[in-house]
């Protein structure tokens, strides 16, 4: 009985992620088909470009409300079965904000309305981060403080699947640090402030990166997993040797 209702479950959510695909893809051409019927066509050639934006964001506003009605507010070191219903809701509400919020991310880098919607999905950012393509998952267990910088393409999640089960654990990003470009930080990670992580490094689970205040110029961490570099040996090769 169980294996049935999760199969109604899944078809039901993949029609609805078929459906707001259809409609973010045939939605923009079926706009202007008909506004060319009532506007002037150097007016539909205007509004053409920002239907494809708005479309994405139609499907970011879908997910947002999918996500707190299905699943709610994301707890700590609650385990959840691969098969079970939370996880299915929660796969597919994925599935469905990654491609519109990844176009979204790079579209508008950098500004407050990409803030603005990982606030609306649940996320504990402060204003003055600096957001560029990130991916967030787990969105109520992360914790970003002021003047974070999030580089491209880097990850932060804060749950992993062990023996088909996933577990969760808050992430917390203190204020002025640094996730490099295409950097991982893994569940349970806490970076004291003005931490940088470098570029493809790797923040292990449960990781403390405490900050070093007996040499202030020393808190780089690079790596994978991730370790500590000392500023003094991280010189730059005189560029005549290129």
């Amino acid at each position: 009985y169980q294996r049935r209702v999760h199969g109604v479950l899944e078809i039901i959510f993949l029609v609805i992620f078929a459906c707001c695909y259809v409609i973010s893809l045939v939605g923009p051409i079926l706009v202007i088909f008909y506004a060319t019927k009532f506007l002037h066509k150097f007016i539909v050639l205007a509004i053409s470009p920002f239907l494809f934006p708005i479309m994405q964001l139609i499907l970011i506003l879908i997910t947002t409300l999918l996500k707190w009605c299905f699943l709610g507010k994301i707890k700590q070191d609650k385990a959840h079965h691969h098969a079970s219903i939370h996880m299915i809701f929660m796969n597919l509400i994925y599935h469905l904000y990654q491609p519109p919020m990844k176009y979204i991310s790079h579209l508008c880098q950098g500004t407050w309305f990409v803030i603005a919607i990982w606030r609306a999905l649940g996320v504990n950012i402060k204003w003055s981060a600096y957001v560029g393509g990130v991916h967030i998952t787990d969105w109520d267990l992360i914790n970003i403080g002021e003047g974070v910088v999030l580089e491209d393409d880097s990850v932060v999640q804060a749950h992993t699947a062990e023996n088909m089960v996933m577990r969760r654990t808050e992430v917390k990003i203190g204020d002025r640090c640094c996730v490099g470009v295409g950097s991982v930080v893994l569940p349970g990670v806490v970076m004291d402030d003005g931490i940088q992580l470098g570029d493809l490094s790797l923040a292990m689970r449960g990781e403390y990166f405490r900050f070093q205040q007996d040499a202030p110029n020393n808190n780089l961490w690079e790596g994978s997993p991730a370790s500590i570099q000392s500023q003094e040996l991280l010189k730059q090769v005189p560029s005549e040797q290129f």
